[in-house]
């Protein structure tokens, strides 16, 4: 990277000249910050402020024998207009929006970009953000100042601290000033200024950049939507890596909890009926008699599989691509940069963010969005098969299987009086099928990664996110308003079970198929039951007890 050579001019003042040192700091200028009194630039600038502070870290020089105790900038080098000086220190967190904290102001004079510091970059400035809720387009992960100057300056040894402390606290105004007004978008309070669509450019560059300037316009006077609040990002990582870290959020807090309360719902219900029989069904025909508890814990198995399908695809949507800016080469931003900021984000919201497998795969390609897709449709298709099963199984009240009653929620005909309707498995199972038709937009957007850039960002994201959402309410508006106030309607449940023709397969054993046939086709034609039918063909008595127990059929491999 490029950086400045230092001399000393006959007046004593430190000028920096065009050069190349390469991954080294300024050493002169390091060594002439370092001799000042870090102590009083600490007290001047407030540091003593909480997490508002610079961490003053011992570490070693490596080319020294002994510990330094260097005031440390972390430093960014990068190409700025008319090769200004560019010094920035990193800011820790996010907002549920924009966190830029960024300005350009207070000339330190310099030829070329350079860093400021002895030793190593040891010290990062954190100011304490506030997480709120996670949207598509208002959440960013931008923390970080600058600290530009302009061209050709000379910095004199006895004024370079004060210089210094003045320029870092213009910027920990700016800072201030853009953080806060993050707050305000992540708050809600200027939703009526994003206007943009869903259907635009497909890197998500419209809304990053209405986010960049709504958020420039509040933080007020001298702050530049590009300049300032997008510095050190582009469009091409940080919506991409909003969108991920939005669904993470919604899958962890909201959808994950939801199907576990779904699943504990339904193990409620499967040991209230554990010891209710029935009639099994396979192909919508009789079958050898089960237990409708054993259907509801089948329901609550099925629900866990579709909650460890979505926990499984979590660590690669938390794999999220800030840093890449561009293209995935990471220009014109520190490359320290999206590491801390993943790291304060892990920290401050509890879920696990990390550094994407491969740059250029993460910009490419949202791989992960489409897996998740598909898990959420998983979870669609088990909650359409639970959904159907519960609204055949309440069908009646007369006409009906009528073997369990749902709660009544609401008149069910505007013109049957008297008539109620399975409300909320039609609304699960309508939620499951919007769900399913998300994921085949999504699938297809997934495959448009061209070259350096997924360009169907915003669909993705408004379709995964929506696709959460529903699952995340009609799950818990089936737990709660539906599952939860089921009853059985044990007399005709059990009545079923005595009527099944297949109860005589636990007679195969005793008699064979072929007699056990004709003692079905003979109950089937007559309508007696197959009990009576059995007995006159002559099977004793004792078999038929022991046969045609229909608990002890439903589980048959129970301990006495």
């Amino acid at each position: 990277m490029g950086s400045g050579r230092a001399r000393q001019d006959g007046h004593g003042a430190l000028r920096l000249e065009r050069g190349r040192l390469g991954k080294e700091p300024v050493r002169e200028l390091g060594e002439l910050v370092q001799n000042r009194s870090d102590q009083r630039l600490a007290e001047q600038v407030g540091l003593e402020r909480g997490q508002e502070a610079l961490a003053w870290i011992e570490r070693p020089d490596p080319a020294r024998d002994t510990p330094a105790q260097p005031l440390a900038l972390l430093g960014e080098v990068g190409h700025r207009a008319q090769q200004r000086c560019s010094l920035r220190l990193v800011l820790g967190g996010t907002q549920s929006c924009e966190r830029n904290r960024t300005a350009a102001h207070a000339p330190v004079e310099c030829v070329q970009p350079c860093l400021i510091g002895a030793g190593r970059p040891v010290a990062l400035l954190l100011l304490e953000p506030s997480l709120q809720e996670l949207a598509v387009h208002e959440r960013r992960s931008q923390p970080r100042v600058s600290l530009e100057g302009g061209q050709g300056c000379e910095v004199n040894e006895e004024d370079a601290l004060e210089e210094l402390v003045a320029q870092i606290e213009l910027e920990l105004d700016f800072a201030e000033r853009i953080a806060k007004a993050g707050d305000e978008v992540a708050n809600g309070e200027h939703d009526d200024q994003f206007p943009i669509d869903v259907f635009q450019t497909g890197s998500g560059t419209s809304s990053n950049m209405n986010a960049n300037e709504v958020i420039a316009a509040l933080a007020g006077e001298d702050v530049h939507a590009n300049d300032d609040v997008n510095m050190g990002q582009s469009s091409n990582d940080v919506f991409p890596s909003a969108v991920h870290l939005a669904a993470l959020d919604e899958l962890v807090n909201g959808l994950l909890p939801a199907l576990e309360g779904l699943a504990d719902s339904l193990d409620a219900k499967a040991r209230e009926f554990d010891d209710v029989v029935k009639s099994g069904r396979t192909h919508l025909m009789d079958a050898v008699p089960v237990t409708l508890g054993q259907e509801f814990a089948g329901y609550a198995a099925q629900v866990r599989q579709g909650k460890a399908r979505v926990e499984a695809t979590l660590a690669r949507v938390g794999q999220i691509p800030l840093g890449g800016t561009a293209t995935g080469t990471g220009l014109n931003t520190h490359p320290e940069f999206a590491e801390r900021v993943r790291a304060i984000l892990s920290e401050q919201t509890g879920l696990t963010i990390s550094a994407p497998a491969d740059p250029f795969e993460a910009q490419a390609a949202r791989d992960a969005l489409v897996e998740a897709s598909g898990a959420l449709k998983a979870v669609a298709v088990s909650l359409t098969k639970i959904a159907n099963d519960i609204r055949l199984m309440g069908s009646g009240p007369r006409a009906g299987l009528a073997e369990i009653a749902l709660p009544e929620l609401q008149k069910g005909s505007s013109i049957m009086p008297g008539k109620v309707n399975p409300v909320i498995p039609e609304v699960l199972t309508q939620v499951s099928a919007q769900v399913i038709g998300n994921d085949a937009a999504i699938t297809v957007g997934g495959m448009q990664g061209h070259f350096e850039l997924n360009v169907f960002v915003p669909l993705l994201a408004r379709n995964l996110l929506q696709s959460i959402r529903l699952l995340t309410s009609a799950s818990r508006l089936f737990a709660e308003t539906c599952v939860d106030g089921i009853t059985a309607n044990r007399e005709t449940l059990e009545r079923y079970a005595e009527l099944t023709l297949s109860a005589a397969t636990a007679l195969n054993p005793y008699v064979g198929y072929d007699k056990a046939s004709e003692i079905v086709k003979e109950a089937a034609a007559s309508g007696r039951p197959l009990r009576d039918v059995a007995r006159d063909a002559g099977v004793d008595e004792d078999v038929l007890l022991k046969a045609l127990d229909y608990r002890a059929m439903a589980k048959p491999h129970d301990s006495e």
